[in-house]
């Protein structure tokens, strides 16, 4: 029996993190035994009852495990990027920096790496990543980036291991659409919360507190209005209920509600933000949709999962990372440059050959399904001594 630790970013009521955790937790064996390091011990435990869970912030205690553990993981998804936070890098290898120190097994698990945008946090990376005996990375970017700062040896290309779910089957999605009040021939919408990062300050105070720099003040009201006239567009011209769904609890519902309020026919939109729903509700949801409209990175997994065409917008490094690693790109649109326009442009190609487009997505999955096995691949040659 092998004592592994997990220190990720479950418990900020993210769908993505939760999900990740989940598809991490199910390639590990029942016969070793996974501690969770978690950003919020209650939460986390709720939606993965089968493991033990501890809280970041207990440190003596997260010092003792790591200590007693025979593999420390760290991942998977975006944490070491300094674009949200400049101390967001630091936060992240504070306990991997304690797993080398100790000589554990160390393993970065399913990664996106940037923006980095600071020297030191450059220098950070390249100090300690070069010590991790595993590292997979899930884009082509984050292994670019690794690559420029002298880290090649141990990294390999793998996917998110959000893409090892199935699609939902039938009975399953009336059950949620049932369950949720939703009815079949929506749209579904992810949006998240965007232009409120603040380089000394945490997303979650500066989003609670409607922090913003006044530049990214105009940029979020134009998001808003340009959002709003799409919304109206959907529900006017081709008819059909939208359906706001928050992928991080409380941050996203925000938004999606200042979207709403400039909404002609409220009647036509519905909000949901239920911070227990499973990776598979969500995608259940999505299967149901007629189309999606996504910022949230694992809106686009879930989509692509669900085999349902979307309108990606993407708003960071590492969600363009994934489009182009997949090769989906031609379907976005960067959050900035959102406009009516350029939405019923990438509309009407996706209409105009919707069943096309839910072919190709079905084969970039089966492909990219492949890939994410890698993930496991490389963790249990790490858990069995072995060497690639």
């Amino acid at each position: 029996m092998k004592k592994i630790v997990v220190h990720c970013a479950s418990g900020l009521k993210n769908s993505g993190d939760e999900a990740i955790l989940s598809a991490l937790l199910k390639t590990i064996s029942d016969e070793n035994e996974v501690v969770v390091i978690s950003l919020d011990k209650k939460y986390t435990q709720e939606m993965h009852s089968k493991v033990k869970v501890f809280n970041e912030s207990e440190y003596l205690l997260c010092r003792r495990l790591i200590r007693s553990c025979d593999l420390f993981i760290l991942g998977g998804g975006g944490l070491l990027q300094d674009e949200t936070t400049i101390f967001n890098v630091t936060r992240w290898l504070s306990k991997l920096r304690l797993a080398i120190r100790f000589r554990k097994k160390t393993c970065l698990y399913a990664n996106s790496i940037g923006p980095i945008n600071y020297k030191f946090n450059k220098k950070q990376i390249s100090s300690l990543l070069r010590k991790v005996d595993i590292i997979t990375l899930r884009d082509k970017k984050s292994v670019e980036l690794l690559t420029e700062l002298g880290i090649t040896e141990n990294v390999f290309l793998t996917a998110d291991p959000v893409f090892s779910y199935l699609p939902p089957d039938d009975i399953f999605c009336k059950y949620v659409l049932n369950k949720y009040g939703v009815h079949e021939g929506f749209v579904f919408i992810s949006v998240r919360h965007w232009f409120d990062t603040h380089p000394i300050i945490p997303v979650k105070i500066s989003t609670k507190l409607g922090i913003r720099l006044q530049k990214d003040r105009k940029k979020y009201e134009e998001f808003v209005t340009n959002f709003a006239e799409i919304v109206n567009y959907v529900n006017s011209s081709l008819q059909k209920m939208v359906v706001f769904c928050a992928f991080c609890s409380g941050r996203d519902e925000k938004i999606a509600q200042d979207i709403m309020n400039n909404i002609e026919d409220p009647l036509m939109c519905i909000s949901l933000d239920i911070p227990n729903m499973t990776p598979e509700e969500y995608m259940a949801l999505i299967r149901k949709s007629d189309f999606m409209i996504g910022m949230r990175l694992h809106s686009l997994i879930y989509s692509i999962n669900s085999e349902i065409p979307f309108i990606a917008l993407p708003y960071s490094q590492k969600v363009v990372g994934m489009l182009e690693t997949i090769g989906l790109q031609e379907f976005s649109i960067p959050v900035e440059k959102i406009s009516l326009r350029d939405f019923q442009h990438m509309l009407n190609k996706l209409l105009v050959n919707k069943e096309g487009i839910i072919e190709l997505i079905q084969n970039k999955r089966k492909l990219i399904n492949a890939q994410e096995k890698k993930n496991n691949l490389y963790l249990q040659g790490l858990l069995s001594d072995e060497k690639y």
